[in-house]
């Protein structure tokens, strides 16, 4: 997920919402469930994105694809670590050992969530509802399955077990 924050209103609230019409699962309003912080700066007709170190700018008026295009180039290779290994949240990969291999989107929705409610957890019905947002039921059982092939898939490939534990519906990543 990404905050993007600007020091006009106007701008703020604009690309936020059109990030959020393309990509809802990109962006976020609370900046403590990001992993990235996004910069917008509009100068003349010209609108820099600064992330880190690195600063990109585009003309405006703006193509939705160069929009796109430029925040991927500024977050593709963001990485944070869970247990020993890293992830790479906007790549879909995990990196141990130099070895790296790709999620699908389950398992690497199932890791984001994870990872950026990792102090509180996150309600179980909620995390189904993001990863399936068109299902009109619930199946907890199908989230359970898919968090069993994650940390599976993980314990296979880099001999690392995950830790989450669940209670009373709340699922948390663990040390």
């Amino acid at each position: 997920m990404i905050y993007l924050s600007s020091h006009e209103e106007f701008i703020q609230t604009s690309l936020t919402n059109l990030i959020s019409q393309i990509n809802s699962h990109l962006i976020t309003l609370d900046k403590g469930l990001s992993f990235v912080h996004i910069e917008a700066q509009k100068n003349n007709d010209r609108l820099h994105l600064l992330y880190n170190e690195k600063k990109k700018t585009i003309k405006t008026p703006i193509k939705i694809n160069d929009l796109f295009d430029i925040i991927y180039q500024l977050i593709f290779e963001k990485a944070v670590n869970i247990n020993k290994f890293e992830f790479y949240p906007f790549k879909q990969v995990i990196l141990y050992k130099d070895t790296e291999i790709k999620l699908n989107f389950i398992s690497n929705e199932i890791l984001r969530n994870l990872y950026l409610y990792r102090h509180n957890g996150i309600d179980k019905n909620i995390l189904y509802s993001l990863i399936w947002p068109q299902d009109k039921e619930i199946l907890i059982n199908k989230l359970d399955t898919h968090l069993t092939n994650t940390k599976n898939f993980i314990q296979d490939n880099f001999d690392i077990e995950i830790k989450y534990a669940s209670k009373k519906g709340i699922l948390k990543l663990l040390d």
